[in-house]
């Protein structure tokens, strides 16, 4: 395989990893939920940086972390 081609292989597994595990620590953390919920529902009250891309919490169009420490 070409450099380039592995290297594109490698980011995506990388990347489709972290996905996994951060979707795994979000539904265990209550605060990344509350706020998950509160934007689905269309409540005003929530900061507008708030967004959700791939039933993922985003803030400033970068992924929400929760406050876990193996993922962060």
């Amino acid at each position: 395989m070409r450099p380039h081609v592995l290297q594109s292989c490698q980011g995506f597994r990388l990347q489709t990893t972290f996905h996994e595990a951060l979707m795994k620590v979000a539904d265990s953390d209550q605060t990344y939920l509350a706020i998950l919920k509160a934007v689905l529902k269309g409540d005003s009250k929530v900061d507008t940086n708030f967004s959700i891309e791939k039933d993922l919490l985003l803030y400033k169009k970068r992924w929400y972390i929760p406050k876990d420490e193996g993922v962060r």
